[in-house]
């Protein structure tokens, strides 16, 4: 990867940079992966993986994972957030599987199991699915609050238009 790198470093083509990050999580070198990024002009990337590395200085596979997510690798980035299931139920959350998120928060991340059914509650109920949005609220244990709110909303607004 080093000569690579440096046979590379003076080409401005974001398509050459890119497959060459695509590599580093491949070959799980961070150092050039965060340089990459900055070469391919991808700002919120590199500013993701330098978030990442300082919230979890001692865990590098946290921050190389970050990369992965960047570069679409969400596999890659399942398979590095192994060791960290709150993350991996992030990262599950964010790209829409409520199954695995719900399965993992039950089984091994179970203090993020009410936020978890909350989150997927409210997902729920932008889909325009409040019954399952509901039974996922009182699972969440946040149904007084929320239910409740949203029912004076429906009250009010069937009032209003009647």
């Amino acid at each position: 990867m080093d000569e690579a790198h440096r046979a590379v470093k003076l080409i401005k083509n974001p398509s050459v940079w890119e497959n060459m990050a695509l590599m580093c999580v491949k070959t799980r070198r961070l150092d050039v992966a965060e340089v990459c990024l900055g070469q391919m002009g991808f700002a919120r990337g590199a500013a993701a993986v330098r978030l990442a590395r300082a919230e979890a200085p001692d865990e590098p596979d946290v921050a190389l994972a970050a990369v992965a997510i960047q570069l679409g690798l969400l596999s890659d980035a399942e398979k590095l957030y192994a060791g960290r299931p709150d993350l991996l139920n992030k990262l599950y959350q964010a790209a829409g599987c409520w199954d695995r998120a719900l399965e993992l928060a039950s089984s091994s991340d179970r203090i993020h199991l009410k936020t978890t059914h909350h989150a997927f509650a409210k997902h729920l109920e932008d889909q325009g699915n409040v019954a399952a949005a509901i039974d996922h609220f009182e699972m969440a244990d946040t149904h007084r609050a929320e239910v409740l709110k949203r029912w004076r909303y429906l009250f009010v607004y069937a009032c209003v238009s009647d």
